[in-house]
C-alpha cells in the first residue's frame, strides 16, 4: 500500500526523474535532448526551497522504501512569486548549463510555455507535475495524489483543480476525466518550423463542489 507523505530535499533524485518524466518532450526540446543536464538542472532547484520546482511544492508516493510517485503543484496565485523567485538560481544554473544553453532554454521557455498558463484569476490549485514510475502503476496510485492536491484545494479554499496534459496522452486523459476533469480547450505548439513538428495540449479543469 502506498504511503503519501510530503517530498524533503532528500527525494530530489527520484522528485527531479519524476518531473522529467511527467514533462519528457518539454525537457527533451529545452534542452536539446540533453537530458542528463536536464536532470542537474531540475535535481538543484527540486532540493531547495520556494521556486516552481521545489520539493516544498510536492508529495511523494512510497511503498517500503521506495519513492513510488510524485505530485508536484501549488496555487495558480502563487506561480508569478515562485518564478520571481526561481530567478535567484541563476547564477548557479549558468553553471551547470552555461551561457548560450542558457540564453537558447529561456528563449525555448518563453515560446513554449507562455501559451499554455492559464488566463484570469488565479484561484486554482495547478497539478504541475504528476508522474508514477511503470513498475508502481494500475494500482490506484495516481489517484489517491490527486486527492491530495483536492485536499489542499480545498484546504487553501480555492474552487478548481487545472493541469496541463499532452493530447496524446489517452491513458492520462482517461484517468483525469474519471476523476472528474473535463477539458478546457488545446494548445498546439510548433516544434519545428521547418518540419512542421508540432505537439498539443489539453489544459484541463475539475471545479469542487
Amino acid at each position: 500500500m502506498a504511503v503519501i507523505r510530503r517530498a524533503t530535499p532528500a527525494d530530489s533524485p527520484a522528485g527531479a526523474e519524476l518531473i522529467l518524466m511527467a514533462g519528457s518532450l518539454v525537457a527533451e526540446h529545452l534542452f536539446d535532448s540533453e537530458l542528463q543536464r536536464a536532470m542537474s538542472v531540475v535535481q538543484y532547484l527540486f532540493a531547495r526551497p520556494s521556486n516552481l520546482l521545489s520539493f516544498d511544492r510536492a508529495w511523494v508516493a512510497g511503498e517500503g522504501d521506495e519513492v513510488a510517485a510524485l505530485l508536484h503543484g501549488f496555487p495558480g496565485y502563487d506561480e508569478c512569486s515562485l518564478a520571481l523567485s526561481s530567478l535567484r538560481f541563476l547564477p548557479s544554473i549558468l553553471r551547470i548549463v552555461g551561457m548560450r544553453r542558457m540564453l537558447r532554454f529561456a528563449w525555448r521557455a518563453r515560446q513554449f510555455l507562455v501559451p499554455l498558463c492559464f488566463r484570469g484569476e488565479r484561484n486554482y490549485f495547478l497539478v504541475n507535475a504528476l508522474a508514477v514510475y511503470e513498475r508502481f502503476r494500475r494500482r490506484g496510485i495516481a489517484t489517491l495524489l490527486l486527492e491530495v492536491a483536492e485536499q489542499e484545494a480545498r484546504r487553501l479554499v480555492l474552487p478548481r483543480l487545472r493541469l496541463v496534459v499532452r493530447a496524446d496522452n489517452g491513458p492520462a486523459i482517461a484517468a483525469y476525466q474519471k476523476f472528474g476533469f473535463i477539458v478546457l480547450d488545446e494548445v498546439a505548439y510548433c516544434l519545428c518550423p521547418r518540419t512542421g513538428g508540432r505537439i498539443v495540449w489539453m489544459r484541463m479543469e475539475k471545479i469542487l463542489t
